[in-house]
């Protein structure tokens, strides 16, 4: 960490962002747009559960949800009153010291846009890196080094998002018979999104609907605009 409490990364370049810079003036190059997934916010978000799963680089996007959430919080442009939704991110990376991306944004400053924060570790628990788990945590922010200890000490067991979903089952599943409740889900389609959407037809069959039920209630909310996709092959 530096003064600021902020974790030092080495610069990373991706796929796209390492083409990009290999790129000297004049060079041509092609690319294609796609059309918008409806992979926004539902209006009146600020009424509405917003349940948002995203294994690695898969939580940009609700980075973006959760400023925009909180600017207008700290602006004052919605009332209390109207801010009852409930929203809770799940996201899973390999080591909080490695690719926990928007970390320290999200455990101070968009944590308040958050009513519950689940995350999990492939690579990392309490008990094998205790000694980096205390480097990790000793912050001068009181407010991160809580937030930590706390998803830390809830999904110790947990190395997935979907492990994630099958610890909080019924809580999920309650959410998501509400007509209020929207789920995003956004990374890999090839293998992350069907694990995930599998999970989630657990999830409901865990709570006494059947497996055709639950998918079928499932592929209505896609129907109606209430579960979103951004994914990739």
């Amino acid at each position: 960490f530096d003064s600021d409490c902020k974790l030092k990364f080495e610069k990373q370049l991706g796929i796209g962002t390492g083409f990009l810079s290999s790129l000297r003036i004049r060079d041509e190059f092609y690319f294609t747009s796609r059309k918008l997934q409806n992979f926004t916010l539902p209006d009146n978000f600020m009424k509405k559960n917003i349940l948002m799963f995203a294994p690695g680089t898969g939580v940009a996007p609700f980075i973006g949800f959760l400023r925009h959430k909180s600017a207008l919080l700290s602006s004052g442009q919605s009332s209390g009153d109207a801010s009852n939704g409930y929203w809770w991110l799940f996201y899973g990376c390999r080591h909080p010291n490695k690719d926990f991306l928007f970390r320290n944004e999200l455990c101070t400053d968009l944590v308040k846009s958050l009513d519950k924060l689940s995350v999990c570790f492939s690579r990392f628990s309490l008990e094998n890196d205790a000694n980096q788990s205390t480097e990790v945590v000793e912050t001068k922010n009181l407010t991160e080094q809580n937030q930590f200890l706390s998803f830390m000490n809830a999904t110790e067991n947990c190395k997935r998002v979907t492990d994630l979903i099958k610890a909080y089952k019924k809580e999920i599943a309650e959410l998501i018979l509400k007509e209020e409740t929207h789920l995003y889900v956004c990374g890999d389609e090839n293998g992350m999104f069907k694990d995930i959407f599998n999970e989630l037809i657990g999830c409901l069959a865990s709570n006494g609907m059947s497996e055709n039920d639950s998918k079928s209630y499932l592929v209505n909310m896609m129907t109606n605009k209430r579960f979103h996709q951004e994914v990739w092959s």
